[in-house]
């Protein structure tokens, strides 16, 4: 394994400057090569025009992400009402993971 020796303000301008251009696979490669202590650490940057924790463009939900999300919600909301009493605690021997694959079996139907 190849190990690059540099300051944190070296390693955090390659971190920002692969974020800024979104190029993913850049950022997972200086990171392999950098190390998985400082990848793991997650080195965040303030470079001209980047924020700490800032997205330059807000992403947007596709149309089948959104049917996708509209269907789960439906799903969610009528797993919830055959597994939970009326006030709201999960009946005897259920659990919230039971709830989630009533859900995911209901989305499929749908």
């Amino acid at each position: 394994m190849v190990e690059i020796k540099g300051t944190m303000e070296e390693m955090a301008t390659i971190f920002a400057g692969a974020a800024i251009f979104g190029a993913k696979k850049e950022l997972k490669e200086q990171g392999r090569k950098i190390g998985a202590k400082v990848a793991r650490k997650g080195v965040q940057a303030t470079v001209e025009g980047f924020r700490e924790g800032e997205r330059l463009r807000k992403r947007t939900m596709s149309r089948a992400q959104k049917a996708a999300s509209r269907k789960m919600k439906a799903a969610l909301k009528l797993a919830n009402a055959k597994l939970r009493n009326k006030n709201c605690s999960l009946k005897a021997g259920k659990t919230q993971a039971d709830v989630m694959k009533m859900a995911h079996r209901l989305v499929k139907k749908m």
